[in-house]
């Protein structure tokens, strides 16, 4: 198809066209002039020339799939235009067959996909093209009217895998700090199923590869020091309420050297002394062990109220007041 534009004065105004019929501009258009070039519009190529001092022409091979509208952006008062077009004929009994004779799938056998997979059994596809018998250039699939044929499937790569060590994943660390390790599993495998990836373990010196580590450190930073108490000491008090106490030293996460109290964290130190009581005094009397108030006026109930009861003179003085702790 050509379409001639209008032959231009030596300095013109008008231009050529070409939009579907959804009003889509392909070349030109909506106050638009493009340079001279191939556009690929409609299934096809078109060539927009615009020579100097020439009139302008659109040619296409065809054919198109849409219907397209040649235009003329007019942009003068008085203008002369002449188009030029040719039409193929073609005899009544060729456009009744015309679509079914002329266009058909075929097959690109001499163009195969790549293989899936490398080794193991894979799959390799021809796609299925419209074509145009004349010239057997492809065409839109709208021009061929029977339903798109399937692609052709054919397998490939069918040769064994070899044998490749397959890692698992790395476990946990065994420690937080200060030099762990952690494990993983490697064999050595072969892959024996490409479409559901099954793998069948072989003996190690089946592969050829050296064998990755299957062990290796980790948390290797230094553990921060640690607080460490000593036992508690016996209670100061034979009876009665007491305290012991313990040492408390800041050492390092192994428990063997000794550090300033700087390098733990103060908050976290445990307490170095805490109350104790063995249990009541008494007071032995005519061999019998009792507990009672020497002196049963305000003198013991004083002794409870300033907590006196800890002194072993008082304690002893006023021992049921200290034992049941009222006044």
């Amino acid at each position: 198809t050509v379409l001639q534009g209008p032959r231009p004065t030596p300095v013109s105004y008008l231009y050529s066209a070409l939009r579907n019929s959804d009003g889509k501009y392909f070349i030109n258009g909506e106050w638009t002039i493009n340079w001279p070039r191939q556009f690929e519009v409609s299934g096809t190529v078109f060539n927009y020339r615009r020579p100097l001092g020439g009139p302008e022409s659109i040619d296409a091979l065809g054919p198109t799939d849409d219907v397209l509208t040649a235009m003329v952006l007019i942009q003068e008062d008085e203008t002369q235009i002449e188009f030029q077009y040719n039409i193929p004929k073609i005899s009544s009994a060729e456009k009744i067959d015309e679509k079914s004779s002329n266009y058909s799938w075929h097959y690109d056998m001499e163009s195969w996909s790549g293989c899936s997979v490398s080794c193991g059994g894979g799959l390799t596809v021809s796609d299925v093209s419209c074509m145009r018998s004349e010239d057997r250039i492809i065409v839109n699939d709208k021009m061929c009217n029977t339903e798109r044929p399937n692609r052709k499937i054919k397998h490939c790569n069918t040769e064994p895998c070899p044998p490749v060590w397959v890692e698992g994943v790395w476990g946990e660390c065994s420690a937080v700090c200060g030099s762990g390790v952690k494990t993983r599993s490697v064999t050595c495998s072969r892959l024996t199923n490409t479409t559901s990836n099954s793998l069948t373990d072989l003996p190690d010196d089946h592969c050829l590869d050296t064998k990755p580590v299957s062990v290796q450190t980790c948390n290797t930073d230094p553990c921060p020091p640690v607080w460490m108490s000593t036992p508690w000491s016996k209670c100061d008090r034979q009876c009665g309420a007491g305290m012991q106490y313990r040492d408390v030293q800041c050492v390092t996460n192994d428990h063997v050297t000794i550090l300033s109290s700087d390098n733990c964290a103060a908050l976290d130190k445990p307490t170095n002394q805490q109350q104790c009581h063995i249990g009541d005094c008494l007071l032995l009397v005519h061999g019998i062990e009792e507990c009672w108030d020497v002196n049963r006026v305000n003198y013991c109930r004083l002794v409870l109220k300033f907590l006196f009861c800890s002194r072993e003179y008082f304690r002893r003085m006023c021992c049921q007041t200290c034992r049941d702790g009222t006044i």
